[in-house]
């Protein structure tokens, strides 16, 4: 099953959910490419709703219970994908508040690694939004690297600074 959301104006997921009824991978993309249904079925919503908790909420539902595949939110994903030292790294993601940021930098010290292991981390991220790698960004300065694409972390961050 794929679910689609529009999250904010021009930007949306796509959700897709394996045979195991956890979600697999998220995706986002600008535009729209396909019918956007408005009715999904029923086992649908407690995706929906977790996606757009993650999204529109101060704190994301992930950290308020350490990583456990046998509990909400957790068991709701496909954490087989995880790789041990991902989700150290997205424990520590999770933690932003919308609206804020951290550098790579910042988040390698807390979790004791170096920044370019954060990063390759985050760059195979299959669940952005659920695990917030846009609000990572460069010691330097600028915006980084993101899979969707740099125009789409920007108009997340713009849209999570502004709300």
């Amino acid at each position: 099953m794929n679910i689609v959301l529009n999250l904010i104006p021009k930007l949306y997921i796509k959700i897709m959910i394996s045979e195991k009824n956890k979600i697999a991978f998220t995706e986002l993309f600008t535009g729209v490419s396909q019918t956007i249904p408005k009715d999904f079925p029923s086992e649908a919503h407690h995706y929906i709703d977790l996606v757009k908790d993650c999204f529109h909420s101060k704190m994301n539902p992930f950290s308020k219970t350490p990583y456990n595949p046998e509990l909400e939110p957790w068991r709701l994903i496909e954490t087989t994908v995880l790789h041990p030292f991902a989700i150290r790294v997205f424990e520590e993601v999770v933690k932003i508040p919308r609206g804020a940021t951290k550098t790579y930098g910042d988040l390698a010290l807390e979790i004791n690694s170096g920044s370019r292991a954060v990063g390759n981390t985050l760059a195979r991220n299959h669940f952005p939004i659920l695990f917030p790698c846009h609000r990572i960004l460069p010691k330097a300065g600028g915006i980084g690297f993101f899979l969707a694409g740099t125009q789409v972390k920007k108009m997340l961050l713009d849209s999570e600074m502004n709300t």
